[in-house]
């Protein structure tokens, strides 16, 4: 009976309110915070080519044409920039490469896989130009080498981007 009571006289005397906030400090201090468990990363890809699918029951084993590369970034920003390129072949590429000029240094770095024919490469760059040297082997042993001069421009890229009306297209009318 003298627990109703103050149940009571505790409910008129201290608002709904103060009780949720009440609850909610109890369950932040006196409860744990998370029932989380450590999430193990999934292994880093191999740089080395998947054969899996080639060279099966004779299949691409007649592959002699080098493969195809194509620089698909036509401009460049003072600064990190990503460069984006295809390589297209029948076969599995064994190795992939790009060499860049920063001034009259030559850097050499690595291209990452993006789909199966898209690449791309982290590359910083200075005023006014860059030379890209992009070489690529397929599992035959078929080479080729694309060498390409990109303007590189000074400014800000996220001002460039916001100013050029092709951004504005593409945003709104998706073409």
């Amino acid at each position: 009976m003298v627990n109703k009571l103050l149940v009571k006289l505790l409910a008129n005397i201290i608002s709904p309110i103060c009780w949720m906030v009440l609850i909610t400090l109890a369950h932040m201090y006196f409860l744990p915070l998370s029932y989380a468990q450590w999430i193990i990363p999934p292994p880093m890809p191999s740089l080395e080519s998947d054969t899996s699918n080639c060279c099966d029951n004779d299949i691409n084993r007649n592959d002699t044409q080098p493969p195809k590369i194509t620089i698909l970034t036509d401009i460049l920003y003072e600064g990190n920039n990503v460069l984006k390129l295809k390589i297209l072949d029948d076969s599995p590429l064994n190795k992939t490469g790009i060499s860049y000029s920063v001034g009259k240094k030559i850097v050499t770095t690595n291209l990452a896989k993006d789909n199966s024919i898209a690449y791309k490469a982290l590359i910083k760059v200075q005023v006014p130009s860059t030379i890209v040297d992009v070489s690529a082997v397929d599992l035959h042993g078929n080479y080729a080498k694309s060498i390409k001069e990109i303007k590189v421009e000074k400014g800000n890229i996220i001002l460039s981007t916001i100013m050029n009306p092709e951004f504005w297209n593409k945003l709104f009318f998706w073409k």
